[in-house]
């Protein structure tokens, strides 16, 4: 669960989505992650509507700095990780407006039914959180991570805003936190 999905309305945006984390031991102190998932952003305004959906994994290996010595059997983890994420983003514009100028004195409102054909985008991100098991295997947590975008595909003159998993591409450095059970 990403705690930004329920602060997107409040920014004029509708953000739904879903991920799932697993994670498999390698070593004592390594795990292998993967996260894969699928987001829904919408943008709306006066002047524009915009809208991108896609899906998204990402891979990587954390490590453990907490040493369970001292706590028994129990699997807690505090993790640093280096991770690399790929996503799919179909996206479209189906509403915009221009402004009157010069040429004409009214806006002008158009409308576009046509959904782009998909792009990629790819990033590496570095991470940190902890996690708590509270069942047998049932763990709960808390992350942060700094993403860098490698890569960002344009597609017919349409710029991405937003990349499921990465988030907004204005910025090719972003932060993220998310909470998970």
């Amino acid at each position: 669960i990403d705690g930004l999905t329920f602060t997107s309305p409040l920014l004029g945006s509708t953000l739904r989505g879903w991920q799932l984390h697993t994670d498999v031991r390698l070593y004592t102190e390594y795990y292998l992650e993967i996260i894969g998932g699928w987001q829904s952003f919408t943008f709306e305004s006066i002047r524009a509507k915009y809208t991108a959906s896609g899906s998204f994994v990402r891979i990587g290996i954390n490590k453990n700095i907490l040493h369970n010595a001292f706590i028994g059997d129990k699997n807690d983890v505090m993790y640093y990780a280096i991770r690399y994420g790929v996503a799919q983003v179909s996206q479209s514009i189906p509403r915009y407006t221009l402004r009157g100028s010069v040429y004409w004195k009214e806006s002008q409102s158009i409308e576009r039914d046509r959904e782009q054909s998909p792009v990629y985008s790819q990033w590496i991100e570095f991470g940190f959180g902890v996690r708590t098991e509270i069942f047998s295997r049932v763990f709960l947590g808390v992350g942060a991570s700094l993403k860098l975008l490698l890569l960002g595909e344009t597609n017919e003159g349409i710029e991405n805003v937003y990349i499921p998993g990465f988030g907004d591409q204005k910025n090719a450095l972003t932060f993220g936190f998310h909470y998970t059970l």
